[in-house]
């Protein structure tokens, strides 16, 4: 699959996400991954190179959709294409108001953050 620069993909790993919520949503695109075996939490080696065997044709751009918590190892394989120093934030929201999730972020630590700077 190749999809063009600025395309927003939902990796479904468990099907956690709409059926067709890609048809109704601009510029975003579904990639099956729920039959690749050994990606529950942790990342076999025969799984991740069947996950960067289906996603050589995605680039870092655009956003990310990975599906729950259980693969958020995925994010290390977007990063590894970058090949300039860069800045990422990754947002693990847990909570249903916007209200206070800045207040929220730096009091439960749901968010990562990565910096290269070579």
């Amino acid at each position: 699959m190749i999809l063009k620069q600025g395309c927003n993909v939902l990796l479904d790993f468990s099907h956690v996400y709409p059926a067709g919520i890609e048809d109704y949503v601009k510029h975003l695109s579904r990639i099956d991954l729920s039959d690749i075996e050994g990606t529950d939490m942790y990342c076999t080696k025969e799984a991740e190179a069947e996950i960067k065997k289906r996603l050589c044709g995605v680039g870092p751009q655009g956003i990310h959709f990975i599906d729950s918590g259980n693969y958020h190892y995925v994010t290390k394989f977007f990063a590894g294409k970058i090949e300039v120093p860069f800045s990422q934030f990754a947002e693990d929201t847990r909570i249903n108001s916007i209200t206070n999730r800045i207040l929220y972020y730096f009091l439960s630590g749901s968010f990562l953050m990565f910096q290269n700077s070579d």
